[in-house]
């Protein structure tokens, strides 16, 4: 696991850029999460919460990616 560095906070609804340096990867194909910790220690869930109304569908987003 890595940690990644942020870029400025632009509010309360604004998205956050950030990097990160993974070392030793090969040139082969790789899924990245990016899962969000607060303060608190509370550490974004890795797989939805479905009811009917759609709310606190907020499982980690992943992207597939290719290590060049």
């Amino acid at each position: 696991m890595a940690r990644a560095s942020l870029g400025p906070d632009l509010g309360k609804y604004g998205f956050r850029l950030w990097e990160a340096t993974l070392p030793g990867c090969g040139r082969v194909g790789y899924r990245l999460w990016a899962r969000a910790a607060n303060t608190a220690g509370e550490v974004q869930g890795m797989t939805a919460i479905w009811n009917p109304g759609g709310y606190m569908r907020n499982p980690a987003p992943s992207i597939a990616v290719h290590a060049a």
